[in-house]
């Protein structure tokens, strides 16, 4: 068994992510096998009610693999190698509106 504390990541810290970023991903499972994977982003989603716990996973690529993993299961999220094609073209709010104003 792990003796540190797992810290589960929630949604909000899964958007810091992006599609294409390749990542590290660390899971616990509840009998205390503990899995880490080396995987392409794809998305993490919600499966049915917003308000169920257990309806959140996490969708990755691994080799010619999608593979749906449990996101409340998800301890630690590390990007490896950012997406930057995907990056550079995302506009932050109020962003790069100079070209409307000219």
């Amino acid at each position: 068994m792990i003796d540190s504390e797992a810290r589960p990541v929630r949604a909000n810290d899964a958007s810091t992510v992006m599609e294409g970023d390749r990542v590290r991903l660390k899971f616990l499972y509840p009998n205390g096998a503990v899995e880490i994977l080396d995987c392409t982003w794809i998305s993490a989603t919600t499966l049915g009610a917003p308000e169920n716990p257990n309806g959140g996973w996490v969708v990755v690529s691994a080799g010619d693999r999608v593979l749906w993993k449990p996101l409340n299961h998800l301890i630690q999220l590390e990007v490896i190698d950012a997406n930057g094609e995907a990056r550079n073209g995302r506009r932050g709010n109020g962003g790069d509106v100079d070209h409307y104003h000219r």
